[in-house]
């Protein structure tokens, strides 16, 4: 599977963290681009007051993960505005609202995106998994035209007179 030099996809949502078994989204707002072999990671905090950038060799990509889930927030509200019973519509609004996000697992960190469109989800994913191949079957080519390793030095011959 040959894959275009300037081949780039991007994808952009909100940015979210990993709390133990659970994704949150949090303010602000990420793009997760693939240039090249790299992954770009832009992330900028509500109201602009904290701005990242990072890139990720793709080959540090461990595991993708894209999940599906209920809103939770408004599930919560619905819980508690069940007294005056508009609780019911934020709760079945939290079922059919769904949160669709995407998380790279990488060596250092763990990227997460929080993007509704599911399809570009699934498009980012495979033109990331495109790329993670390329990068394995270059390593085997290099690996396999490089040279034998040497053959370890052997013990010296001592003569019966020199024993």
């Amino acid at each position: 599977m040959k894959r275009n030099t300037n081949f780039t996809t991007q994808i952009n949502g909100i940015p979210g963290k990993v709390v133990g078994l659970t994704v949150l989204p949090i303010q602000g707002s990420c793009s997760l681009q693939l240039v090249d072999d790299f992954l770009k990671t832009k992330t900028q905090s509500f109201f602009g007051l904290e701005e990242s950038e990072t890139l990720t060799p793709v080959q540090d990509v461990r595991t993708i993960e894209t999940g599906e889930g209920c809103t939770w927030w408004l599930f919560w509200i619905g819980v508690l505005t069940l007294g005056i019973m508009i609780g019911i519509i934020f709760i079945v609004l939290a079922f059919v609202i769904k949160q669709r996000w995407l998380i790279i697992y990488t060596s250092r960190a763990n990227l997460v995106v929080f993007n509704r469109n599911k399809e570009k989800i699934e498009q980012f994913k495979r033109g990331l998994v495109e790329a993670m191949l390329s990068q394995n079957s270059s390593k085997s080519k290099v690996s396999d035209s490089s040279l034998k390793p040497p053959t370890p030095p052997r013990p010296p011959v001592l003569s019966k007179t020199q024993l």
